[in-house]
């Protein structure tokens, strides 16, 4: 009987971490093959979660490129 009660209180602690880990409000940054696109809109807060990360800035328009 002891073991039952044991299984039920440890299955019903994982379950209840499983759906706190659900409810997190952690942004949701957008990946392409396997590199993350960052906008203006979630740039600080994808610093703010990784302070240290490579970063490739590019203009779409060769006229704002800087020249050499």
């Amino acid at each position: 009987m002891w073991l039952v009660a044991f299984a039920v209180l440890v299955l019903s602690s994982v379950c209840a971490e499983e759906k706190s880990d659900d409810n997190d409000a952690t942004p949701q940054f957008e990946m392409e093959e396997g590199v993350y696109i960052l906008h203006d809109k979630d740039f600080d807060d994808f610093v703010g979660e990784n302070p240290t990360f490579l970063a490739k800035f590019y203009a779409p328009c060769e006229h704002y490129v800087p020249h050499d």
